[in-house]
């Protein structure tokens, strides 16, 4: 167990330090000044927990064996800005997921699904 929560700080800290909000180093690949932008309306916070949810999917569907590339093509192509940006938003999400390790316990595979879905969240907020 200790060496899983080792494990899981790791990566946590590996998702922090190469997300371009947390890390002024990739700063630039964001189009906006600052990184992050706090939650301020219900609308916001609905669309986090959305992209929590999926978040946990996606650790869920990289721990039960589904390839990254399998969870990339079953996103539609986008049809319009908005829905292009939100399309690289989850498929860097898809790809955050892919690098953990798998565990064969089904405990392990929750825990893990369930801090990385926390982790994104909390990026989401502006809390990251």
């Amino acid at each position: 167990m200790k060496i899983k929560n080792k494990l899981l700080s790791i990566f946590g800290i590996l998702l922090f330090s190469c997300h371009p909000v947390t890390n002024p180093a990739l700063a630039s690949v964001i189009e906006y000044e600052t990184g992050t932008f706090p939650v301020t309306t219900n609308e916001e916070l609905s669309l986090c927990k959305d992209i929590t949810a999926f978040a946990y999917v996606a650790m869920q569907a990289h721990q039960n064996g589904v390839s990254e590339e399998d969870q990339l093509a079953l996103s539609p192509a986008p049809t319009n800005q908005d829905e292009a940006m939100l399309k690289v938003l989850l498929d860097g999400i898809v790809n955050d997921a892919s690098i953990f390790p798998v565990y064969e316990d089904v405990a392990d595979k929750v825990e893990v699904s369930e801090r990385f879905s926390e982790v994104i969240y909390n990026i989401c907020k502006g809390g990251g």
